[in-house]
């Protein structure tokens, strides 16, 4: 049974413009159980939601709050600080050199 959202035939694009799969569909593979940074959608509301390293949900903060990575949790008003955006671009490089290298 595939993990990844992609894997699926239902997330499958066969156009000339096709996105990004892990853009829309993001996976959990190698995430926590419960709230997670959306790769490629930092410092904005939406996030995801893992169990058993599967994408549960995919959801957006209450009042356009920003998600914060390293808390992953939704933030008051405050935004997303520099060492949560540092941290974030480092998990986002690991995912995408697993990824590219798998492939």
């Amino acid at each position: 049974m595939p993990s990844i959202p992609g894997d699926y035939k239902a997330y499958e694009c066969t156009g000339i413009n096709c996105p990004v799969c892990e853009l829309e569909n993001p996976s959990c593979e190698g995430l926590p159980d419960g709230k997670n940074a959306f790769l490629g959608r930092e410092q904005t509301p939406w996030y995801i939601e893992c169990r058993g390293e599967r994408t549960i949900n995919k959801l957006t903060c209450p009042g356009g709050n920003n998600f914060d990575p390293v808390e992953r949790r939704c933030l008051g008003e405050q935004g997303v600080g520099k060492a949560s955006v540092d941290i974030l671009y480092w998990m986002w490089f690991v995912v995408n050199v697993v990824i590219f290298t798998a492939r």
